[in-house]
C-alpha cells in the first residue's frame, strides 16, 4: 500500500496530496469498531484516485482496502509546505504527524457515534 500519492501543484508552495493509512484498531466509547464508525459516517469507503498502475493512480488491491473501510484516505487539496521544501519532505516528515492529527480529531469527533439507550 502506498502511504502518500502526490498529485498536482496547487499554489506557490502547495500540493494536492492523498494519504492512506490503516484504520485504527479498537472501538469508540459506544462499542463500535472504528472501521464501522468511519464507514457508516461516510468518512471512508471511497477514493478520489483512479484505479490503475500509473502515477497518480491506486492499485486495485489498495482500492479494495479503501472501499472495504480497512484503509482511510485523507485528501489535502492544498497542503502548504514551507518554502524550499518538496513533496518528498511530506512523505518523510509530515505524513506521520498529519495522520496522527487527523485520527485524533476523528476519534474525538466520533467518540460516542452510534450510542443509543
Amino acid at each position: 500500500m502506498s502511504t502518500v500519492h502526490v498529485l498536482e501543484k496547487t499554489s506557490l508552495n502547495g500540493w494536492k496530496v492523498v494519504i492512506h493509512t490503516a484504520v485504527p484498531n479498537g472501538n469508540n466509547s459506544a462499542g463500535f469498531s472504528w472501521k464501522n464508525v468511519f464507514l457508516n459516517a461516510k468518512r471512508s469507503g471511497s477514493s478520489i484516485l483512479e484505479v490503475g498502475n500509473g502515477p497518480g493512480q491506486i492499485t486495485n488491491a489498495e482500492n479494495v482496502q479503501v472501499l472495504n473501510g480497512d484503509v482511510l484516505e485523507f485528501v489535502f487539496s492544498n497542503m502548504e509546505l514551507e518554502s524550499g521544501t518538496s513533496p518528498i519532505d511530506v512523505i518523510n516528515q509530515l505524513t506521520p504527524q498529519e495522520i496522527s492529527n487527523i485520527l485524533t480529531a476523528w476519534q474525538g469527533e466520533f467518540k460516542y457515534w452510534g450510542l443509543t439507550n
